[in-house]
């Protein structure tokens, strides 16, 4: 959330879906830019961003 944001806005925001831009597939793309040489062996993900007071990334794995 940007820092101008009052306190009020921050909370009733805080754990929602992001639903602006950008856009959730950008920032796939580059978080799997910045992880991996070659992302060609990922055949399925998904994505979901929400509003936080603070960034972060959860990346789990599924057993087959």
């Amino acid at each position: 959330m940007p820092p101008s944001w009052p306190e009020k806005k921050k909370a009733s925001y805080d754990g929602k879906p992001h639903q602006v831009k950008p856009d959730a597939d950008n920032y796939l793309k580059a978080f799997m830019d910045a992880l991996c040489d070659d992302d060609s062996y990922v055949y399925d993900a998904h994505v979901e961003k929400y509003w936080a007071r603070e960034g972060e990334i959860i990346l789990t794995e599924r057993g087959n």
